[in-house]
């Protein structure tokens, strides 16, 4: 990667980031959604 622009090199960084926090946030919110959904369940008994 060191024939890229510096600003070329930040601006990857930049995605490459974005792309990690994006996927662990969708894991993390989708593995608490079951249980949510589960607990809810648990209190309305009509639903």
């Amino acid at each position: 990667m060191s024939h890229l622009a510096k600003v070329t090199r930040l601006l990857f960084w930049a995605l490459l980031s974005n792309f990690v926090l994006f996927g662990v946030t969708l894991t993390i919110i989708g593995a608490t959604i079951p249980e949510i959904i589960r607990g809810f369940h648990g209190v309305c008994r009509d639903c």
